[in-house]
């Protein structure tokens, strides 16, 4: 399986690729009752170059959960260490935003007693994450928490306008009347969710462990996940296979079905949309001036204000010499 890159030529093409009208969104939807949003889910990340690796396997990695006298984290190193670890960042979280007065769903005595006293199975007490466990993880990743959740939207703006902040705030924020050009380019993965659901289904007609699934979590008491329009991917045999990056994981699944019944996805299960560098700054304006921005998908008192400020930033006009 081969991931399919399109280079878009500028901002203003890359901006059209990223609506949902866009005919390459319309791949792989045999059934027209069906909206585009259903069919693909969209991941943006600055540095094209990056696979979709979680924040929990990252070398550079937060310490959350890392005690300061155990050495520097396992990285994958010990795989009862990273799954322990994970779960100790999990449970900073859940003890820290409890005690400050925040509601955090999902909390519940199985976080807060020690492993071996929990009503489990003996093969729950050995798995992390347990089902039931995954909506506190959505909210911990969605905060910032390292987990081995990937972060989607349905919305490819969305994916695009994360894409592109971040290279915009390496790139120290200038002007779209400023020079800056940059040959480095941003990433928008999508990723096919029909060839997701139909695998885990058949994994689970035979009682057995889905490779990837999709994690949802009630949007009422996440307004930033309602807002971004999100959602999150898992790679449940991510232990057991060494933590590959995402995309491999697809392309196992993908390659696990007959040839017979790969003609009922799209001929590209995972897109790559990329971008100059060069014109991110007129892409965040173009999405700016269509009301898109930081403080829309992340809406918060302060966030209004860096959003003002942004566009303060991004029209900002040098004085004239003389």
């Amino acid at each position: 399986m081969e991931i399919k890159t399109i280079t878009t030529r500028d901002a203003a093409d890359f901006v059209d690729h990223i609506r949902l009208s866009h005919a390459i969104w319309q791949m792989g939807n045999a059934d027209p009752n069906r909206q585009s949003r259903e069919i693909w889910g969209f991941r943006g990340q600055q540095n094209t170059e990056w696979g979709l690796i979680p924040s929990a396997f990252r070398e550079s990695g937060t310490t959350l959960g890392f005690k300061p006298d155990s050495g520097p984290p396992p990285l994958m190193t010990n795989k009862a260490a990273q799954k322990r670890l994970e779960r100790f960042a999990v449970m900073d979280f859940v003890f820290f935003t409890d005690r400050i007065g925040l509601p955090v769903p999902g909390d519940g005595q199985h976080f807060r007693l020690p492993r071996r006293l929990i009503r489990a199975s003996e093969e729950q007490k050995d798995t992390w994450p347990v089902d039931f466990e995954l909506e506190t993880l959505a909210l911990a990743q969605h905060h910032g928490v390292p987990t081995r959740l990937l972060d989607f939207s349905h919305n490819p703006i969305v994916a695009a306008y994360f894409a592109c902040y971040g290279a915009w705030a390496e790139m120290g924020k200038p002007s779209i009347h400023t020079s800056h050009l940059n040959p480095r380019k941003l990433a928008v993965w999508a990723v096919h969710l029909p060839l997701i659901f139909s695998s885990a289904r058949k994994a689970w007609r035979k009682d057995a462990k889905p490779r990837i699934i999709m994690v949802t979590v009630p949007r009422a008491v996440n307004t930033f996940l309602h807002q971004q329009d999100g959602f999150f991917l898992v790679d449940l045999e991510a232990d057991n296979a060494d933590y590959p990056p995402l995309e491999e994981a697809i392309e196992t699944i993908y390659l696990d079905l007959p040839e017979s019944e790969r003609d009922k996805f799209s001929s590209d299960v995972v897109i790559k949309l990329e971008l100059e560098w060069t014109f991110v700054p007129e892409v965040l304006n173009i999405l700016w001036n269509e009301f898109f921005h930081g403080a829309r998908l992340q809406p918060t008192y302060d966030k209004s204000v860096e959003a003002l400020k942004d566009y303060r930033a991004l029209n900002w006009c040098p004085p004239e010499e003389g």
